[in-house]
């Protein structure tokens, strides 16, 4: 650390000498015009925004990779104290500034020197992924979780979408078969419906729900008894969901439910819901 180091070369009592004078004065100019002060002079966190005038600070005055974010008050940087095209990679520790430094909308295009922010600056966009594997769901079960995970960081809006695992063939699939006596000969014996829901959730909590299902008619020939059996099959990849931003810790789940709605007189085999080769892919945007 620069030290300010006086020699005195009088006695008490004596009057000052132009000389005494001219030592004191030559050595404060010694230390501010040729030794300069450098951080070790200065206490932590003792300049603050109002210790600085407005674009005074510029690249050529700051050492390279000397600015980290112990340096900085938050929310210190705004964009007045940045004159433009003075912000310079060899200016920037790597990881030394954080958003808690940087006022909102503070930085802007016209702060940065051209092709001067690299994406070694840029922290990586979150990226999540959880296979769900292949399940069968019966039909008025309620729900059966199919992917699930938890986010290792925080994210601001998520691409949320299901995906085939490599390398396969994913879908869901409903399947319903059916066996009737006919009661009503030369009429419609019964009606059924189906319908497959899938949600998308936040911790528990529902942030969008997908349909699909069909309704089914059969009429019965005369005399005889009604055998079929009906199949639904749509690519996993029709689920997806632009997703509002979510914290370190949250847990992003799928789920799916079979409903059916039978018909009086139905003794049909129940339906059931497949789902083959799943997996949850949530990306940043």
């Amino acid at each position: 650390m620069p030290e300010l180091t006086i020699v005195r070369s009088y006695q008490d009592g004596e009057v000052l000498m132009e000389a005494d004078v001219d030592n004191l004065s030559s050595t404060l100019a010694e230390l501010n015009n040729t030794t300069k002060f450098d951080s070790d002079n200065l206490q932590s966190q003792s300049i603050t925004e109002e210790h600085l005038i407005d674009d005074s600070v510029t690249a050529a005055v700051i050492a390279d990779k000397a600015v980290t974010t112990d340096k900085f008050q938050d929310e210190a940087v705004t964009a007045v104290k940045v004159i433009d095209g003075e912000i310079d990679t060899v200016n920037i520790a790597d990881s030394a500034i954080t958003t808690a430094k940087v006022a909102d909308t503070a930085i802007v295009s016209s702060k940065f020197s051209s092709s001067r922010l690299p994406l070694a600056k840029l922290s990586d966009k979150a990226y999540f992924t959880a296979n769900g594997g292949t399940y069968t769901i019966n039909e008025n079960a309620g729900e059966t979780t199919i992917a699930s995970l938890v986010t290792s960081q925080s994210a601001r809006n998520l691409f949320i979408l299901l995906q085939p695992m490599a390398g396969t063939t994913s879908e869901f699939g409903i399947r319903q078969g059916l066996t009737s006596t006919d009661p009503f000969p030369g009429f419609p014996s019964f009606r059924t419906k189906h319908l497959a829901t899938i949600r998308i959730k936040y911790n528990g909590v529902t942030q969008a729900t997908r349909t699909f299902g069909f309704s089914n008619g059969l009429w019965s020939y005369v005399g005889g008894n009604v055998n079929s059996e009906r199949f639904l099959y749509i690519p996993i990849s029709t689920i997806a969901l632009l997703g509002s931003s979510a914290a370190s810790g949250v847990t992003i789940s799928v789920t799916a439910e079979l409903q059916t709605s039978l018909g009086t007189g139905d003794t049909n085999t129940p339906a059931q819901l497949f789902v083959t080769n799943c997996k949850l892919v949530c990306v940043e945007l």
